[in-house]
């Protein structure tokens, strides 16, 4: 199974700001070396951030054939996402169990889903 793990925008990384602080960077050397171990098992296969939302664009489509798109930034930062992994999984609770093992040193939140393979 394939997952998709969103790690979550807050108000400060949509205004492109992290504190610049020692536990910061231990966070992310642990996040680097944690996600190492992913791509050397085979579980990773893709982690990247976002830019934040006043780059974005929000383009949807109607039923009947319109093309709607907002330019950001948008307003509400617990629906955005700043970034993502996708893994490989023997399920919805190995998924969760590895993200749990690391998320107390992360100050990100995450949403775990299934990945639907459809192929166009």
């Amino acid at each position: 199974m394939k997952v998709l793990v969103f790690v979550k925008a807050t108000p400060n990384s949509e205004k492109g700001i992290l504190p610049n602080d020692e536990q910061l960077s231990k966070m992310f050397a642990d996040m680097g070396k944690f996600n190492e171990q992913l791509v050397k098992a085979g579980i990773m296969t893709e982690a990247d951030g976002l830019k934040p939302s006043s780059a974005g664009k929000r383009v949807t489509f109607s039923d009947q054939g319109h093309t709607a798109v907002v330019y950001g930034p948008f307003a509400e930062t617990k629906e955005l996402v700043a970034g993502y992994w996708t893994k490989h999984s023997n399920g919805r609770n190995a998924a969760r169990t590895r993200c749990r093992a690391k998320s107390a040193c992360w100050r990100f939140g995450r949403h775990t889903v299934p990945k639907s393979s459809m192929n166009f």
